[in-house]
């Protein structure tokens, strides 16, 4: 059987390894990095492509690609919307779904209050307001990209059923959901080498809610006992990333990394860390979690996240933010070494639940199926008028949220 062919166009180097879930004797895969020219030193380092983010080199990615059988976009940003609405129909698309793309649209439902009350505030003079309102309208082609998108992608690749169907419920027009398989990863179990360690967050984006994280901290009486690690490696520095530092400077034993790790580094801080807490109201640091898990943590997510429910119905012990900050005042945030055993033993039943096996046959069978039609149900404003209602709609929410 000839291998068919499958374009992998990537813009964050940071999730390219995510590609060897086509590896094997099914495709026949080339890795295209939308962007400069990176140190990424991963598994495709040698044969990545670059394609600088501009509309002739991107027409010309098109070119190339649409002679694929499959496209997969890792992410949907604006350059990668440019190649899915320009492919012909011959092409089937995937879209790599990583969180931000449709949370980001929705941001005060997953913003906690305190992190809220950093968030950027306009002065909303009249050259300021004519200002944000022209920018609005500039940027309504790319929403009318973004959705055309959307409507004419065969999949969507995600880690979770239970999040699809939620979200579902808000984009009702999402592509066919796709299970992504579960790879093993090395485990680093060794309870004896666990310290009093706890991580915090996977970035310092404010997605991460860190300063709930910081007050729990705060309030505790056994604060001394712990030395807390924040991944602080990447995302924008604003006033919310200040906040957050004046807030962690009053605790003391308090380490943030502002470096991205190399992987071994990456994963030596799991080694001897005993819990990690992610915040998060959405979807997100997913490696992070899985990371955590195998390496034996005792890992707290909030209850208004949906991979809080899905890893409890998929029989993992995780905890709530709430019991974080009993579990601190308690001094239990330290698995047994029986209990990491268990979380352990988990995630090794999803990766035989969830086969590298069982995707490539989806796939492989979604490329050799007829186009269906996806006909979008709504009305885009496609006007001068529509646009600038759209747009002052727009500047209302970027004002009152």
């Amino acid at each position: 059987m000839a291998k068919r062919k499958v374009f992998h166009i990537h813009s964050d180097v940071k999730f390219i390894d995510d590609t060897i879930r086509f590896e094997g004797d099914v495709f026949d895969n080339t890795v295209v990095i939308i962007g400069k020219k990176s140190t990424y030193k991963g598994y495709y380092s040698e044969n990545a492509s670059y394609c600088e983010s501009s509309p002739q080199a991107l027409q010309n990615l098109v070119t190339i690609c649409s002679q694929a059988d499959l496209v997969v976009l890792y992410s949907l940003n604006t350059d990668k919307c440019f190649l899915a609405n320009r492919l012909p129909d011959t092409v089937k698309i995937a879209w790599r779904f990583f969180g931000y793309e449709l949370y980001s649209k929705r941001p005060s439902s997953v913003l906690s209050k305190s992190t809220n009350k950093y968030k950027k505030r306009y002065n909303i003079g009249m050259f300021s307001f004519l200002k944000i309102y022209l920018s609005k309208i500039k940027h309504f082609d790319k929403y009318i990209e973004s959705r055309r998108a959307v409507n004419r992608i065969d999949c969507f690749l995600g880690l979770s059923d239970y999040e699809y169907d939620v979200l579902k419920l808000n984009w009702p027009n999402l592509p066919n959901f796709v299970q992504l398989p579960f790879l093993d990863r090395e485990v680093n179990f060794i309870y004896e080498q666990k310290r009093n360690v706890i991580v915090i967050g996977n970035n310092r984006n404010r997605y991460n809610n860190h300063l709930d994280v910081l007050g729990i901290i705060s309030d505790s009486k056994n604060q001394l006992n712990y030395t807390y690690i924040i991944f602080f490696s990447y995302g924008s520095y604003n006033i919310y990333t200040d906040a957050v530092r004046k807030a962690a400077n009053k605790i003391k034993s308090v380490k943030f990394i502002e470096r991205f790790l190399a992987k071994d580094d990456f994963t030596e801080v799991y080694t001897h860390a005993s819990a990690f807490v992610m915040n998060g109201y959405r979807q997100m640091a997913m490696g992070n979690i899985f990371t955590a898990i195998c390496n034996g943590l005792k890992v707290y997510l909030n209850e208004k996240n949906i991979i809080y429910h899905w890893l409890k119905k998929e029989g993992y012990n995780i905890y709530s933010i709430k019991d974080f900050a009993s579990d601190i005042e308690n001094d239990n945030i330290k698995f047994t070494s029986e209990e990491m055993k268990y979380n352990i033993a988990q995630y090794h039943q999803m990766v035989k639940k969830y086969t590298v096996e069982d995707f490539q046959s989806k796939m492989h069978s979604l490329i050799s199926k007829k186009p269906e039609s996806n006909i979008m149900n709504i009305t885009l404003p496609n006007n001068i008028h529509n646009k600038v209602i759209y747009s002052f709609c727009c500047l209302l929410s970027v004002y009152l949220c």
